[in-house]
């Protein structure tokens, strides 16, 4: 874990134990973060699919970001100090990484990795994953997703399977949604239990 987010976690700590008599609805969430705890559904994949070919590429160079969860469709509690978490991760890398779209000489259409600096938006989406583990989320409640937006071109986010629902983590907004709430039209979702197979929606 880095230390800036031992210090930040922490200071949230701290701050649980300090406001442990206040009403839950006077913790400083986001309003989004907030609606997600009446407003949240599940994605039900249905019939397998063919995923995404940068995926697939990506699964046999670095087999290690494919493998299978140990405990599948793990649920994240939404207290205090995991909100405040997923927020700061959402919103530090949106603003740490570039977007930028796959140069046309790799040889592949659409080439899927762990952003570092730059990268478009599944780069970008497994960036989120990795830090998220590295806080210590489990990786078995957390699946890739995409679709179309609204201008007709394809996009992957984060999906996050918490106790109230599945939320989006999305390069595009820096606020964290009900997956139902999101505008974009959805394709397929990576399966629970194996992150190689995909799922349509």
């Amino acid at each position: 874990m880095k230390s800036g987010y031992m210090f930040l976690g922490a200071m949230l700590v701290a701050g649980l134990i300090g406001f442990s008599q206040t009403p839950a609805n006077a913790f400083p969430w986001s309003s989004s973060m907030r609606a997600i705890d009446n407003s949240a559904q599940f994605i039900n994949g249905t019939r397998p699919v063919l995923g995404p070919f940068g995926h697939t590429v990506m699964c046999t160079r670095n087999p290690e970001l494919c493998v299978a969860p140990e405990n599948a469709d793990r649920k994240i509690a939404l207290n205090t100090l995991n909100k405040a978490l997923i927020e700061h991760v959402n919103l530090e890398t949106n603003q740490r990484i570039n977007y930028r779209r796959d140069p046309v000489d790799t040889g592949i259409a659409d080439r899927w990795r762990v952003a570092v600096t730059q990268g478009d938006c599944e780069d970008i989406a497994l960036a989120k994953r990795q830090r998220l583990i590295e806080l210590g989320f489990p990786a078995g409640a957390m699946r890739l997703a995409v679709g179309h937006i609204e201008t007709g071109e394809g996009h992957a986010v984060l999906v996050l399977r918490t106790e109230a629902g599945d939320v989006i983590l999305d390069n595009r907004q820096d606020d964290i949604v009900a997956w139902s709430d999101h505008d974009m039209r959805w394709s397929m979702i990576q399966s629970a239990q194996n992150p190689r197979r995909w799922l349509a929606i």
